[in-house]
């Protein structure tokens, strides 16, 4: 294994592990915010981050200054916000709807407009995330990863948006051939800590090719990710890290 510049957390289960990175999570805004006026965050779709979402609702929903928190995603299915597989309904449904957010502060993909979504997604980042080297720079970043390393929505292979220089780039599943918009590796790695959030067995061998970079930079689009000055942060339930181990 090679964390000697990354962060490493093992919790004993996928429920623990959600427990554990929502106080991390609260401890990190709230730090952040005794120095700083807002942080800006990015967070990701997918099943891993619904009891994520949940425990902060719960256990720190009324403690968050939620008025100075500004939140964006990290990728979004080309659906409507109101469809099952969106990544804004299942944060708005498991933890947005349950806080006392200003509408304002809410950045979603317009997922349902596809055409002109990337350009307008990325000039409202540009608008509202402070800047380092005039990149946008994100205080945290959430990622997961899919069985496959996908990481956001890019996928294997996918030169134009993995070595993209613009914020913003169309992506397409090529499981489904479904369409989706993702920020690209350029501004994630701008950001001041990136945060991987996975749990379950079946990521386990992505999670060690990943780790101990067992692959092909192309072929595992997690191994682009590695930010340039700030901090990465690698939160694995006990399944997903068991081949780390062997």
């Amino acid at each position: 294994m090679r964390f000697s510049d990354d962060i490493l957390h093992i919790a004993p289960s996928p429920i623990k592990l959600a427990e554990e990175l929502a106080g991390w999570f609260y401890a990190q805004v709230t730090a952040h915010l005794e120095q700083n006026p807002n942080i800006y965050i990015a967070f990701s779709g997918g099943n891993s981050p619904i009891m994520f979402f949940r425990n902060i609702a719960e256990k720190y929903g009324k403690k968050i200054e939620w008025q100075r928190v500004h939140i964006f995603w990290a990728d979004e299915k080309c659906v409507a916000p109101d469809h099952y597989d969106s990544n804004y309904y299942c944060a708005n449904k498991h933890l947005l709807s349950r806080i006392e957010i200003p509408e304002a502060n809410i950045h979603r993909i317009h997922g349902e407009n596809t055409d002109n979504e990337p350009k307008r997604y990325a000039h409202e980042i540009l608008s509202i995330v402070p800047k380092y080297q005039e990149i946008p720079c994100f205080d945290l970043f959430f990622l997961g990863m899919g069985d496959d390393g996908h990481i956001a929505s890019i996928f294997a292979g996918q030169n134009n948006v993995i070595f993209s220089g613009n914020i913003v780039e169309p992506s397409v599943d090529p499981r489904k051939d479904q369409k989706r918009i993702t920020i690209t590796p350029y501004c994630i790695n701008n950001s001041k800590k990136i945060i991987f959030n996975v749990s379950g067995l079946a990521k386990s061998a992505i999670v060690d090719a990943v780790i101990n970079k067992k692959a092909d930079q192309l072929e595992l689009p997690g191994l682009q990710i590695r930010p340039a000055l700030g901090e990465m942060y690698w939160f694995f339930d006990i399944g997903a890290a068991q081949k780390l181990f062997v």
